[in-house]
């Protein structure tokens, strides 16, 4: 069997071009693999006018053959949902998309079938279903299921702490799933995406599991985003720019608090997106006195959010629970990145390319707050400094570009088909005696 001729589907509840987020990241898997063979996937219903659209006006690579699947209009409410609710429709989205899943492999007998969205180790994956008929399964890379730090958690709105405890049950609870157990023990790889993630999965004992972050963009995206910092006004002020959803878990509080601290009065900072905590970062901005200087862009394009931030002198991800947001895209550009040194961002970044703030068992919103506050007035004195880490996060940047990123993948689906080789050349067991006369 040679690299092209083997036949890969995808489960990716969220996929879908220009979009970032799970949404992003589920194409990504879809759009490199496409460069060197057809590629079956099966995805949410809401993602088809997206994906059909550009499918349509695809002319490079090689099909991408969507099935669409979405559960019955009486529980599809579901979906926009509070977070319980939004997981038990995914969960139940699985059974559907098994089902899909089967019929896709009936008519084009499939070889590998690999779980790419949503990014959660902890509820169980459609991609299992044909494993018995011989049909190899990667779980991941999957992550997700954290709280905010304890030190953290105090002054989360009320909201935020239900929120979590939520989580924090939700998982609890979907780990007993004897589904789960079954979909992690049959897959012949498990793909960890954040270092917390492998160590669940070490738990279950599989001898097999792959510890990768899950960073990674669209080329043309990353095209985007490199043309944008080179079209940067000569005369704008140092500007720091954070993105993602104003929500109590983005930590953005802290960026804000921080840039008061620094002291920079020709300096700027923008964030992009919108969200529930808006309207009290606002107030905070001007308890703050830097409400003329802060500015909050509200939602945007993906691709216009990615543009503001290469824009930038720095990217701030002060994300307090998992997420990549932009990053990969605007250390392509070379846009050096502060953020803490916690989950997916601490293994994007390294110290060469940006700045990790120590997120140990004693940091607390103060020591956050502190040592961010140092860095920004430091990288806004020393243009050389922030030059250097900006060329250096373009460099580091490649390690997660679509083409090492699919190298990547297809080293792993060459492990699995060879695991399905010598398994099928393994001679089967005797049968003992009472075996036979059980049979």
């Amino acid at each position: 069997m040679s690299d092209t001729s083997y036949k890969l589907l995808y489960i990716a509840y969220a996929c879908e071009p220009g979009r970032g987020s799970e949404w992003g990241l589920g194409w990504s898997y879809v759009e490199e693999m496409a460069r060197t063979q057809p590629v079956w996937v099966i995805v949410h219903e809401d993602s088809r006018a997206g994906l059909e659209k550009f499918l349509s006006t695809r002319h490079a690579g090689y099909p991408v053959h969507a099935t669409f699947v979405k559960l019955p209009s009486w529980l599809g409410w579901m979906r926009n949902s509070f977070y319980t609710l939004f997981n038990l429709h995914y969960y139940l989205w699985q059974f559907a998309a098994a089902r899909a899943l089967r019929r896709v492999h009936a008519d084009v007998k499939l070889d590998l079938v690999q779980h790419v969205s949503l990014f959660r180790w902890w509820m169980p994956s459609a991609g299992s279903a044909l494993v018995d008929d011989g049909v190899g399964f990667i779980f991941g890379p999957v992550g997700g299921g954290e709280v905010l730090p304890k030190n953290f958690r105090g002054d989360s709105p009320l909201y935020g702490k239900f929120s979590d405890l939520l989580r924090y049950i939700g998982r609890s609870i979907w780990r007993q799933d004897p589904l789960l157990t079954r979909c992690i023990r049959r897959a012949h790889l498990l793909v960890a995406g954040t270092p917390s993630c492998e160590t669940w999965l070490r738990s279950y004992g599989h001898p097999n599991i792959d510890l990768v972050c899950s960073a990674a963009s669209s080329e043309v995206v990353s095209d985007v985003a490199r043309a944008a910092r080179a079209s940067r006004p000569a005369n704008q002020p140092f500007t720091f720019a954070s993105c993602g959803g104003l929500a109590y878990y983005r930590g953005v509080d802290l960026a804000i608090r921080a840039f008061a601290r620094a002291q920079l009065p020709d300096a700027r900072y923008v964030h992009v997106c919108d969200g529930p905590m808006r309207a009290s970062l606002e107030k905070l901005c001007v308890e703050l006195g830097v409400a003329d200087r802060v500015t909050f862009m509200g939602d945007i394009p993906h691709i216009d959010c990615v543009r503001v931030v290469a824009q930038a002198d720095a990217c701030v991800h002060t994300v307090l629970r998992d997420s990549q947001g932009v990053l990969c895209e605007v250390m392509q550009a070379g846009t050096p990145v502060i953020t803490l040194d916690h989950l997916t961002p601490a293994m994007l970044v390294t110290p060469e390319c940006g700045h990790l703030i120590p997120m140990h068992d004693n940091a607390t919103r103060e020591s956050v707050i502190a040592e961010l506050a140092d860095v920004m007035r430091q990288w806004h004195d020393d243009p050389t400094l922030v030059a250097r880490k900006g060329a250096a996060a373009s460099e580091r940047a490649k390690t997660f570009s679509p083409q090492v990123k699919g190298e990547l993948y297809r080293q792993q689906h060459r492990r699995v088909l060879e695991m399905l080789k010598q398994s099928a050349r393994r001679p089967a067991a005797p049968k003992t005696a009472s075996a036979s006369r059980a049979a």
